[in-house]
């Protein structure tokens, strides 16, 4: 994922992701303290790995590991918008055409969450 902008807000980074063709973008808010221990320190047009799976991956391999509940799937004007909610923190996935990992869990389903 290539990061395409980057917030910053009362002690949160809010990252907006985008795919290569920019048809999937994820929007996460992490806090800045986390961001910091994990040495992650991203800048606009720069590559960040993320993973996204409804089972758990081996965490030693990424630089921040979460998990969250699905809560949430809608269509807005030509996109679907996936709602994750990570420790209350929100993680939104926007993309153009239904993405299948979450077409096929279950609201409330668990994901796991990596980035480096």
């Amino acid at each position: 994922m290539i990061v395409d902008d980057i917030e910053s807000r009362e002690g949160l980074t809010i990252l907006t992701l985008a795919s290569k063709n920019k048809d999937i973008k994820i929007i996460f808010e992490l806090p800045d303290q986390i961001l910091r221990e994990a040495n992650i320190s991203p800048e606009k047009d720069s590559k960040i790995f993320f993973k996204m799976l409804p089972e758990e991956f081996e965490e030693n391999e990424w630089k921040v590991y979460a998990e969250g509940i699905y809560y949430l799937r809608k269509k807005e004007n030509e996109n679907t918008l996936y709602y994750i909610s990570v420790g209350g923190l929100q993680l939104k996935v926007i993309s153009k055409n239904p993405i299948n990992l979450l077409e096929n869990n279950k609201i409330l389903s668990k994901f796991y969450i990596g980035l480096k």
